[in-house]
């Protein structure tokens, strides 16, 4: 089975590949290239071939890097990046390698202030910076690091209570909360 999806996948990304060496410059071509290695990474995170999820995760990375360098002050490309680095440090967490995980979380919690500092009040940014702020609280404590979880942890509580307080806040910030009341009660 892992023979015939790799088989599959392969044929794909050729055609995509040459479809993004064509247009290099290309944005939206090559987010779908982006977005297509990040897929591709899970499945072959979920038949069990860490090896090429890995590699398919890091080559994904790096173009989302890329994009943000084309595309300028973009708020969408920053976000897609913000993704990818976490993306890539939960699959460096399950791998047992924690500084690793630690460094990519930190990396996406820089880029999505910057991008909730573009618009403060904004709702749409905010729980980004929630999320990444627990991951790197879940790092932290990997790390037996319990000071540094529970400032992560306390800070994504914050911002949590701000978000399922606002006027017409959706049901995910209810959940959003109730996940930060947790991992910063686990964290004391």
């Amino acid at each position: 089975r892992i023979e015939s999806v790799r088989t599959i996948l392969n044929r794909v990304q050729a055609a995509v590949d040459k479809l993004a060496a064509a247009a290099p410059d290309d944005i939206g071509v090559q987010r779908t290239r982006a977005a297509m290695l990040t897929l591709f990474g899970d499945i072959y995170l979920r038949t069990g071939d860490t090896v090429s999820a890995g590699k398919t995760y890091e080559t994904a990375l790096a173009l989302r890097r890329r994009l943000v360098t084309l595309a300028g002050d973009s708020g969408t490309q920053d976000r897609e990046l913000t993704v990818m680095l976490t993306r890539y440090g939960d699959f460096q967490l399950r791998a047992g390698k924690i500084r690793e995980a630690l460094a990519l979380y930190v990396e996406a919690l820089e880029i999505a202030r910057r991008v909730a500092a573009r618009d403060p009040n904004g709702i749409d940014s905010q729980p980004d910076v929630w999320f990444t702020l627990v991951k790197v609280g879940d790092a932290r404590m990997a790390m037996a690091d319990t000071s540094g979880a529970v400032a992560a942890y306390r800070e994504a509580l914050d911002i949590a209570r701000r978000l399922a307080g606002a006027k017409d806040a959706p049901p995910e910030r209810q959940r959003d909360l109730l996940m930060s009341l947790s991992a910063y009660g686990e964290g004391q």
